[in-house]
């Protein structure tokens, strides 16, 4: 059973004497994304959550599932550290959340879902999840969330600056992450390159088997390469030129399910590339942006189902032009206009056709504020069309209440759509599954509401955020089993998700010493419902837990810094049948040290991850590694 309550981490303080003192950059980082927000500026109601840039640096060789994982609103689906991983927010499924690279939704067309343990965190500057249907600004697939990765080159004159870092640790883990740059005030590149290698053969305990016996995960190796390009102009001090180039490739063994007493055979290869311009001049009161960009997706599988090897392939190509504008009648009123233009390909062995899909969409926004900017208001709409044909306007109201100081009310409802993903479309029937050609898009209902509360001053800065929501999808798009026993899509009535966020984060200043505090906690209600019987039968969605709570301690004591994080999950449903898995409870501790020789700026640090060796699952038939250690060094110049 589930144990509501706060768990309390006990931070041991160290002493330690330094020659030199390097200051940290714990705040969390500046929640304005030019490249990735639209026109510049988030939502008047949205929920803009920066993932602090010490824990990015800390955890910059590893992948963007791990940290991504660490917030209590997001749920990570994972087949075992290098499988598949991909995350939902607020209890819908992984293809209602998208994934927004430097202005680009990057969600794939085929199967909608990004595989989360093949990115790198450490390609990107910043990183930042905005939880809340967002279908009026990014189209299909925001219906409960998003992800905003950004990389940022600052142009200063700096000159020429390297980065690089290396990683050993448990499972014959090996990563190296470099990045080089040189920038003027007008001119800026950067190339960054990260690699790793991980043999992946873990001890794990498996509750699969009669005993529970302690067992060695084998033939689930996997590498990962990512290069991220990026050039940045500045032209007449008016304009700016971006482009961005970021290239993946993915190799992983499949391991076997725990409840299998066949060995793994199973390979995958994924490699992708993705391209961004962002070109935009800027006006007293007004700027325009266009926005052009490529995504090629391409997956390998080769499989062992049928004993013989078979090989899947699938390839899709984005072609993407966009064009952002805004326009200030005054300094209380604003209006933004959008275009895009989305182009789908796709193919793969396993498909009935070749598709193409063709998306225009007009969106804009209406911004005023009122009382002394007190009160502020968005009014947003996008018409959407796919291969001519028009899909129902979506649309969104949102406000934001200043009331006494440092505390504000926001508020926001919108209307959400989805799209098949290609899949559920074209998936020609293999016996274990099909797609279903007759989907209808998912529509439905986000509505939010919430207080921010705000403290800041020299010694102590607080921040406290409580956002109540209810989630309405109808004719939500679920796969199950047919009574052939087929997985295959089909729309249920309608899937309902409510619940509440609480987060809050204490920074403590005093001289050298600095200590965070941050906790988060969700309550997800997430039902799914279809007409049986000519009443309506509900389901709890699958692997969607109740309660998530999660506390992080850090400090820092001039060059030193240690830390700890908690995080308690309760049991999730697996299937209809009412099976769940347990919950489970995992402690991370680490402690780095920064010095200095000459100019370069080096750092050592020590993490152990799963302390309490918790035995635990993120899905049904893959293991998780128990207790691990990782060592790495970074150096800076």
């Amino acid at each position: 059973m589930f144990v509501r309550g706060i768990f309390v981490c006990v931070l041991v303080g160290f002493h330690l004497l330094a020659k030199a003192d390097i200051g940290d950059t714990i705040i969390a980082l500046d929640p304005v994304y030019t490249k990735g927000v639209r026109f510049e500026d988030p939502s008047v109601g949205a929920k803009l959550i920066p993932i602090d840039s010490f824990q990015l640096e800390l955890n910059q060789m590893r992948s963007l599932a791990e940290v991504l994982n660490q917030q209590s609103f997001v749920n990570l689906g994972s087949l075992g550290p290098g499988g598949l991983a991909t995350m939902s927010i607020r209890g819908n499924g992984a293809d209602h959340t998208t994934i927004v690279w430097n202005g680009l939704n990057l969600k794939p067309p085929m199967s909608g879902q990004l595989n989360l343990s093949a990115v790198n965190a450490g390609m990107f500057d910043q990183v930042s999840i905005q939880p809340g249907g967002s279908s009026t600004m990014y189209g299909a697939g925001a219906a409960s969330g998003i992800v905003f990765l950004t990389n940022k080159l600052v142009l200063t004159d700096d000159g020429l600056g390297m980065n690089a870092g290396v990683e050993v640790g448990t499972a014959e883990t090996k990563s190296i992450n470099s990045s080089i740059k040189y920038s003027t005030n007008n001119f800026g590149t950067r190339l960054n390159i990260s690699m790793q290698q991980v043999a992946n053969n873990f001890e794990f305990f498996n509750t699969d088997r009669f005993g529970d016996p302690k067992e060695r995960q084998e033939h689930a190796a996997y590498k990962t390469l990512s290069v991220v390009q990026q050039n940045s102009f500045m032209l007449n001090g008016t304009a700016t030129l971006e482009t961005d180039i970021w290239y993946s490739r993915h190799f992983k063994e499949i391991p076997s399910l725990t409840s299998s007493l066949l060995p793994g055979r199973d390979e995958q290869r994924d490699e992708n590339l993705h391209i961004a311009i962002n070109a935009t001049k800027y006006g007293n009161n007004w700027f325009i942006k266009y926005r052009g960009g490529l995504l090629h997706y391409t997956i390998d599988y080769l499989g062992y189902t049928t004993g013989e090897p078979v090989l899947s392939e699938n390839r899709s190509l984005t072609l993407v032009n966009e064009l952002e504008s805004k326009y200030s009648f005054s300094q209380s009123q604003l209006i933004f206009l959008g275009l895009n233009s989305t182009i789908d390909y796709a193919a793969a062995s396993e498909y009935s056709k070749d598709p193409v899909r063709q998306k225009l969409d007009v969106f804009g926004r209406y911004t005023s504020f009122y009382f002394s900017n007190y009160l502020q208001i968005d009014i947003e709409a996008r018409v959407p069309s796919v291969n001519g044909r028009f899909i129902p306007l979506v649309y969104s109201g949102n406000i934001k209440i200043k009331t006494i100081e440092s505390v504000f009310l926001k508020g926001a409802g919108s209307k959400l759509y989805n799209l098949p993903d290609l899949n559920d479309l074209y998936w020609d029937s293999t016996g274990l599954a099909a797609g279903n050609p007759y989907l209808e898009p998912e529509y439905g209902w986000n509505i939010e509401a919430g207080i921010l509360h705000t403290h800041d001053r020299e010694q102590l800065s607080i921040t406290h955020e409580l956002t109540v929501y209810q989630n309405k999808l109808f004719d939500a798009i679920i796969w199950a089993q047919n009574d052939q026993n087929t997985w295959t899509p089909d729309n249920y009535d309608r899937s309902i998700t409510k619940g509440f966020e609480f987060t809050g984060k204490y920074i403590f200043k005093f001289i050298s010493t600095r200590m965070v505090f941050a906790y988060d906690y969700a309550y997800t209600d997430a039902m799914v419902y279809k007409m049986v019987n000519e009443r309506y039968e509900g389901k709890p969605m699958r692997y969607v837990p109740l309660n998530k709570a999660g506390v992080r301690i850090q400090l820092f004591v001039k060059n030193f810094s240690a830390g700890t994080y908690a995080q308690l999950i309760e049991e999730r449903p697996i299937d209809r049948a009412g099976n769940y898995l347990e919950p489970y409870a995992l402690v991370n501790l680490n402690a780095r040290y920064r010095f200095k020789i000459k100019r370069a700026k080096l750092a050592v640090y020590l993490k152990i991850t799963n302390l309490l060796d918790t035995n635990y699952k993120l899905r049904a038939g893959y293991a998780q590694p128990l207790r691990g250690f990782y060592t790495g060094l970074i150096y800076t110049l």
